[in-house]
């Protein structure tokens, strides 16, 4: 492309993004809560980034110190670990923050949170195995 050096050029700039519909400027990801319904992100404060979603960076080895229950990833009501270990989709749910831990320095980690990505990798999709190995690692 050459560049502009009199009169104006008009562009068309069109971004793709996979997955739910998301209205929020800041690209966070949307809001999936425990209970499985999903919204798009509220515009993030002026000040901040996006309010409802929580990045933590554990950086001492050994257990970080958060309990998850895992839950049907269609049916969240559905715990029973019979079913959810049959390879289908499942979601890790924060069941615990286990004191003066790694995830206790991080007062926004509460039980409830939907756990939505690891080390930047998606976990949307993993059946209970796959994302007990990943969350072991």
């Amino acid at each position: 492309v050459a560049p502009v050096t009199a009169g104006k050029r008009a562009t068309l700039v069109i971004e793709f993004w996979q997955g739910d519909e998301n209205r929020c400027n800041h690209r966070c990801n949307l809001v999936r809560k425990a209970n499985g319904d999903t919204a798009p992100c509220p515009d993030a404060p002026a000040a901040g980034a996006c309010p409802d979603l929580l990045t933590v960076l554990f950086t001492r080895p050994g257990s970080f110190g958060c309990g998850f229950a895992f839950r049907d990833a269609e049916n969240p009501n559905e715990g029973d670990p019979e079913k959810i270990q049959d390879g289908r989709p499942v979601m890790a749910v924060v069941s615990t923050v286990q004191p003066s831990t790694q995830a206790e320095d991080h007062p926004r980690l509460v039980p409830g949170l939907v756990l939505t990505h690891v080390v930047g990798a998606t976990v949307e999709g993993l059946g209970f195995a796959d994302l007990d190995a990943v969350l072991a690692e």
